[in-house]
């Protein structure tokens, strides 16, 4: 009786045993699967930062790009519009110039 017992705790103990190594293993891999997900999304955050920054970096240099055409363009205009006016003031003095009665008949007003 005793010894059937002592079979019986034997055999609930190296069952017990081998469910808890079981456990153990299910829980070692659930740990390396875990470290090399985290591992992965490292190395994923630092490819997206370094993206990232190359993106400032373009959108900085298209800003700069952008306020340089539009300076440029507004010398552009400014210069458009005063060569206008001085076009205005040319054909205003030479329309006066040819107009403007000479002679004799002009003592007439």
């Amino acid at each position: 009786m005793e010894e059937e017992k002592r079979k019986q705790i034997v055999t609930h103990l190296m069952n017990s045993k081998k469910e808890l190594y079981e456990k153990f293993k299910d829980c070692e891999n659930t740990f390396y699967n875990l470290k090399s997900d985290y591992e992965d999304n490292l190395v994923k955050i630092k490819k997206e930062r370094e993206e990232n920054k190359k993106l400032q970096k373009m959108k900085k240099d298209l800003l700069s790009k952008k306020k340089k055409l539009r300076r440029e363009k507004n010398i552009f205009l400014f210069t458009i519009y005063m060569l206008l006016i001085l076009i205005a003031i040319l054909v205003y003095k030479l329309l006066r110039l040819y107009l403007t009665p000479t002679g004799p008949e002009s003592f007439r007003y």
